[in-house]
């Protein structure tokens, strides 16, 4: 089974925007308890969560190596960190979980992706977590990741908001070609879109034509329907729904 993982979004202070979903209702946990922490994460009940990332807090060489382009150099992936550097988009990217990554690997093993990278880190509550990902050439699609171990979730109850937000309803992209779009991401993850939209788990891609590629909005779905929450989520190109 494919379903969104999660979705990265560039934000321009990490303390800040925390603190602005907190007053949202929503439980945010830092990606780890270092002082240079760049990234924290949004859980969600249907397995999903969004992941708030600062760029600010990249390392300097990182950035320098991004804007002279020797990143690409390493291959893939690291194509992506490039974008994630430099890119003043809101909507960084977005991942693809499925159930058996390695499988899905070996389908797609030739020259159009990265190599499968086994990833670590430790959380803010200084356990170690593990995970494999691997990334397409294609910087439009998704790149894919396998579920967490020992477990995604920091804490108990890490994924259960007060405004009572359960998941990712739908992801609006922008494409230069819809069509085409659709017909890749069917092609390496199964779907079958109709009238340029496309299903995977509980969540629906709606892509539309445009002049630039891009995530240019998301919904959320909520058992509650907030106006304060809705308005206050506008800046983000965020919306709920039911």
């Amino acid at each position: 089974m494919n379903k969104i993982d999660h979705i990265l979004i560039n934000v321009k202070n990490l303390e800040k925007a925390i603190a602005e979903f907190q007053e949202l209702g929503f439980c945010v946990h830092k990606g780890n308890n270092k002082k240079n922490c760049h990234h924290a994460m949004i859980y969600f009940k249907d397995g999903s969560f969004l992941e708030l990332i600062d760029q600010n807090k990249f390392p300097s060489i990182f950035k320098f190596l991004a804007k002279k382009g020797i990143l690409n150099c390493f291959g893939i992936l690291f194509r992506r960190f490039t974008h994630y550097s430099l890119s003043k988009e809101q909507f960084l990217d977005f991942a693809i979980f499925t159930e058996n990554i390695d499988a899905l690997y070996r389908t797609s093993n030739n020259k159009s992706v990265s190599k499968l990278m086994c990833m670590k880190r430790k959380n803010h509550l200084n356990n170690l977590i593990q995970w494999k990902l691997f990334a397409f050439r294609d910087l439009n699609l998704p790149f894919v990741i396998s579920e967490y171990t020992p477990t995604r979730l920091p804490q108990k109850n890490a994924d259960q908001h007060n405004n009572e937000v359960l998941g990712i309803s739908q992801i609006d992209i922008d494409s230069l070609n819809p069509e085409i779009y659709c017909k890749n991401f069917d092609t390496h993850f199964n779907t079958k879109s109709l009238h340029n939209k496309i299903q995977i788990g509980n969540t629906i891609i709606k892509v539309t034509p445009s002049k630039k590629h891009q995530i240019a909005a998301i919904k959320l779905y909520s058992n509650r329907i907030d106006d304060k929450i809705i308005k206050d989520l506008e800046p983000y190109n965020i919306t709920l729904v039911n």
